[in-house]
């Protein structure tokens, strides 16, 4: 597992999820993902200190 900053991608398709992952992994990015604003919301107040700016 990449020890790189933590992001937070939010989307409700799948397949932009997937592609987004991919290139934000390879980029040496910790990858959080939501399929809505909604649960992104929710990730995000439980661990916006952890997110990369």
């Amino acid at each position: 597992m990449s020890e790189g900053p933590l992001v937070l991608v939010a989307d409700d398709e799948p397949l932009v999820l997937e592609v987004a992952v991919a290139f934000l992994e390879r980029a040496g990015f910790r990858v959080l993902t939501a399929r809505d604003g909604v649960e992104a919301l929710a990730l995000h107040a439980r661990l916006g200190a952890e997110l990369a700016a």
